[in-house]
């Protein structure tokens, strides 16, 4: 049950009930208990229900995110700008042949958070699934090089060796 200086969501909108019901102008002196849990539930679904709307818009429009992990050594947030591609209803974030700080953390900590700034101001927590058999991998790689041109991004075969390549799903 929400207390008035909790988070309504986990943290996911940065808002406490206090600032939620200052927001709607609900007086918090005249809510009875029982209808300040229900203000706080019924608040509560909705402004989730409203993030996972921009979130899937967002997924759905924006090409670069910016994504948060879990430092592996130091166990610090470790943020960067970072481009992401949509393949056959899947969502997929490579980089360049080599290696990676953001996969080598991925890799240790599969939880991160992903910050959309572009079409929406929302962030929303994911799981990450390093991309480990070489026919998944081609076949990702593969549709990255056709959506962007291959030639430019370098040799084929080299990106399917060394490219980190991790299939993320939001869990928000």
């Amino acid at each position: 049950m929400a207390r008035p200086r909790e988070r309504l969501t986990g943290g996911q909108i940065g808002l406490t009930a206090e600032e939620v019901f200052k927001f709607f102008q609900i007086d918090l002196i005249t809510v009875s208990p029982i209808t300040y849990t229900w203000l706080a539930l019924t608040i509560s679904v909705e402004v989730r229900m409203a993030i996972a709307e921009q979130v899937l818009q967002a997924l759905s429009r924006d090409l670069v995110v910016d994504i948060t992990t879990t430092g592996r050594k130091s166990g610090q947030p470790r943020t960067l700008e970072i481009w992401f591609h949509r393949i056959d209803g899947r969502y997929y974030i490579t980089g360049w042949p080599g290696v990676r700080g953001w996969y080598a953390n991925l890799l240790e900590e599969p939880r991160f958070t992903i910050h959309f700034t572009h079409s929406a101001n929302v962030a929303t927590d994911a799981i990450a699934r390093p991309v480990t058999d070489e026919a998944e991998r081609r076949n990702v790689i593969q549709a990255v090089f056709d959506m962007e041109g291959g030639a430019s991004r370098g040799d084929f075969e080299s990106w399917v060796a060394t490219s980190p390549v991790v299939e993320f799903t939001p869990v928000s």
